[in-house]
């Protein structure tokens, strides 16, 4: 049996078909989406109002094995025992059981876990079976058989639920899994997101897997992979991750390649840094490649340095390839090139590089010269591979053990004895080429340059 128009009401009905009465028209369209979804109609065309795109009116019945092809359903149960459908109708108040639902509009019903949900439009109140399609506009989504695609534009996603895949224009997400899909101005609490692209809104107290993350707000989270694309992110810790971008305040870096944002307050044990600005924060394991630093520190043999502009920082035991620093403290560390000013230098080697007008202590400097510079508290300055500032240099000459060489010249001649008068004396001459000894001393000098300068 088919029904094509009428109403019912507080009645049971079984195993008839809601049809629908504009099936063989070609073109169907409400006035309400006429300017939005259609420009052109034809002969063929035919304009409803709203309220009208729905007739069979059905209102408190019962309904046990009927297909619905269009209708209006006002608080009535549907029962299929059979796998029966449901293509499209207007919903409010219903309940359903064992039906595979293909389109309508869904108004505050309850859908279990029999029914097999493929499309259609939810503003409702129990939704208890997997979501496959469709619009959801409100309510409570909680099903243990989670969110494999469509569109929800507000409301409230709890757990044991799951999102998988599809869109969200907004709504709250607390304590459930994102597998994948796109967000939009949403609230996400105590998410694990594994994938997908998340545009503006919050994410709190959640863990950022992979994925893009575009102009939202983080807080109190983990990241461990995917790409920020700028942002205002507090009171996180970043393991991993690509960073374009953003406002970072109270943040640990274990990790990351991280251009253009702003950090304040960071604690960093591993990353590459390759531009942005840099504020009050501790770099203790890093590769810092460029950017800008106001007062920041550095205190372990992890971090390397090699380019940058530093400025009332200090560095402890760091290797700094380049750089131009200006009122910096450093200790212990290996400068291989860059320009110094206005700062302190102690116990570090310096390789090469400009100095200006700075505080050098018990620092080694190696030039190309092989000149070895040792100073002692000295103010040292104008430093560009020569030494100046009226610098002393003290000679130091080392005299190496004496070498005492022989050397005999000619033949020694005969020796004649005279004897003089009985008994007189006897007088012996030696006459021939005398054996020479020749001592040779050998000096070394090395020099050695001492600068002592009184500071300013």
């Amino acid at each position: 049996m088919k029904i094509t128009q009428g109403v019912l009401k507080y009645c049971n009905v079984y195993g008839i078909t809601f049809e629908d009465k504009y099936f063989n028209i070609k073109s169907v369209f409400t006035t309400d989406n006429y300017n939005s979804s259609y420009t052109n109609t034809s002969k063929t065309s035919t304009a409803l109002t709203n309220n009208k795109r729905y007739y069979n009116i059905v209102d408190s019945c019962e309904l046990i094995n009927c297909d619905v092809e269009n209708g209006t359903f006002i608080d009535t149960e549907l029962i299929s025992l059979s796998g029966n459908y449901i293509n499209d109708g207007y919903f409010s108040g219903c309940t359903f059981s064992g039906y595979t639902i293909n389109g309508g509009n869904f108004y505050d019903c309850d859908i279990n876990e029999s029914n097999t949900w493929v499309n259609g439009e939810w503003d409702g109140s129990e939704f208890n079976t997997i979501w496959t399609g469709g619009v959801w506009n409100s309510g409570v989504f909680n099903s243990p058989y989670g969110w494999s695609g469509g569109t929800f534009n507000g409301g409230t996603f709890l757990p044991p639920a799951i999102w998988y895949d599809g869109i969200a224009n907004g709504g709250t997400f607390s304590g459930i899994t994102w597998q994948n899909g796109l967000v939009r101005d949403g609230i996400f609490i105590d998410v694990i997101f594994n994938d997908g692209i998340f545009n503006n809104g919050i994410f709190d107290s959640g863990t950022f897997n992979d994925g893009n993350f575009n102009n939202g707000k983080m807080l109190n989270s983990i990241i461990n992979g995917g790409n920020i694309n700028n942002g205002t992110f507090t009171d996180s810790t970043v393991n991993d991750a690509e960073i374009k971008g953003g406002k970072f305040t109270d943040i640990t870096f274990n990790g990351g390649r991280v251009f253009n944002i702003d950090g304040y307050n960071l604690t960093v044990n591993g990353g590459d840094f390759y531009s942005g600005t840099y504020k009050y924060s501790e770099f203790n394991v890093a590769n810092i490649h460029n950017g800008i630093y106001f007062s920041i520190s550095g205190s372990t043999s992890g971090l390397t340095i090699y380019n940058g502009t530093f400025n009332k920082s200090i560095f402890n035991y760091t290797i700094i390839e380049h750089g131009n620093f200006t009122n910096c403290f450093t200790e212990y560390v290996t400068w291989k090139n860059g320009i110094f000013t206005e700062g302190e230098m102690y116990g570090s080697v310096w390789y090469n590089g400009v100095w200006n007008d700075s505080i050098f202590g018990s620092t080694y400097i190696s030039n190309q010269s092989n000149i070895l510079v040792v100073t002692y508290d000295s103010h040292f300055c104008d430093l560009i591979g020569t030494i100046d500032c009226n610098a002393t240099t003290t000679t130091t000459t080392t005299t190496i053990p004496p070498t005492t060489t022989t050397t005999t010249t000619g033949v020694p001649g005969p020796t004649t004895t005279t004897t003089t008068g009985s008994p007189g004396p006897t007088t012996t001459t030696t006459t021939g080429s005398p054996t020479t000894t020749t001592t040779t001393t050998i000096v070394e000098t090395v020099e050695t340059v001492f600068i002592h300068i009184p500071n300013y």
